[in-house]
């Protein structure tokens, strides 16, 4: 089931110029929110913000591809100071602003 929270929350945390990039497994996935979201205009309940699909195909090419990256050093291993859940956004914006994070700050949003 798709759940567009994150979506239509959007106008509250990202500029009017701002882009939403949802990104998914593969081409068949993203029809139902790119109908939803990029064709609905806001006068008929359509969010105010610009919406795109980034479709990733899953292929051996690609896995080799990221693999050779972490290899590289690239990517490397994420270390993460602490998770917030959606409702504590601000607080994990001050975490944030402060500075003393030790690892990356992350918003459950589910």
């Amino acid at each position: 089931m798709y759940d567009s929270t994150l979506f239509t929350s959007s106008p509250a945390y990202l500029r009017p110029t701002g882009r939403f990039i949802s990104i998914v497994g593969g081409r068949t996935q993203g029809v139902y929110p790119f109908v939803l979201h990029k064709l609905r205009p806001v006068l008929l309940g359509g969010t105010p913000r610009r919406y795109d699909i980034l479709g990733l195909a899953p292929n051996g090419e690609l896995a080799r591809e990221v693999a050779g990256w972490v290899k590289d050093g690239v990517l490397g291993e994420v270390v993460v100071d602490e998770e917030f859940v959606f409702e504590e956004c601000v607080r994990a914006y001050e975490k944030l602003a402060s500075k003393r994070a030790r690892g990356k700050i992350v918003i459950k949003t589910g």
